[in-house]
């Protein structure tokens, strides 16, 4: 995401999205897309007559998709807080703490199905396992889409996120001859 100012995201040899990193980081077309930049804990459930989405960590707003209609929201990392336990927010128990220099890695125990969330806190703050904290309810960088968003979209063939590609937007130059006709054929498609 360093080296280009667009980038292509692929998958099953279609482009599924094309933007600036930015784009493609803070609104992926999809899930798949999403997971491809970063790690997410994803929730499954159903867009309320207020347009929110209930999670183990709160209510969240689910634009765009209709009351009623099932939906997954996947959360980062670093989206989610650590509070100390009494604070306000969601009573969460760590599992796991791991320092990673500049940040470090949180796994915590949320809701009554007791589901493992990441946490990626900067600075670094470590918890010991089985520590009672807090998550505040108030989250950030959420994605909410249809729920198993990937299942209707036409350009995926069931292989999973591992057949996601991505391809920087070089000078069509610089990719070898036999690829050529389908990125035009792709490039065309994407920026009408």
């Amino acid at each position: 995401m360093r080296m280009a100012n667009r980038i292509a995201l692929m998958r099953a040899g279609r482009v599924v999205q094309l933007g600036s990193p930015e784009e493609l980081y803070n609104r992926p077309v999809d899930e798949g897309a999403a997971r491809f930049f970063s790690e997410a804990t994803a929730f499954e459930g159903t867009v309320g007559a207020d347009g929110v989405v209930e999670t183990p960590l709160g209510g969240v707003p689910a634009p765009g998709l209709a009351a009623g209609s099932p939906a997954e929201v996947l959360i980062r990392p670093h989206a989610i807080r650590i509070a100390p336990a009494g604070a306000a927010g969601v009573v969460a128990t760590v599992q796991r703490a791991r320092l990673l220099g500049a940040d470090s890695l949180v796994d915590v125990m949320v809701g009554a199905a007791g589901q493992s969330v990441a946490a990626r806190l900067t600075p670094p703050l470590y918890r010991r396992p089985g520590q009672k904290c807090a998550s505040p309810s108030t989250l950030g960088n959420v994605l909410p889409f249809h729920g198993r968003h990937l299942a209707p979209n036409k350009h995926y063939r069931g292989a999973g996120t591992a057949d996601l590609r991505v391809a920087c937007c070089a000078p069509l130059g610089q990719y070898p001859a036999a690829l050529r006709p389908s990125i035009k054929k792709e490039y065309r498609r994407w920026v009408r």
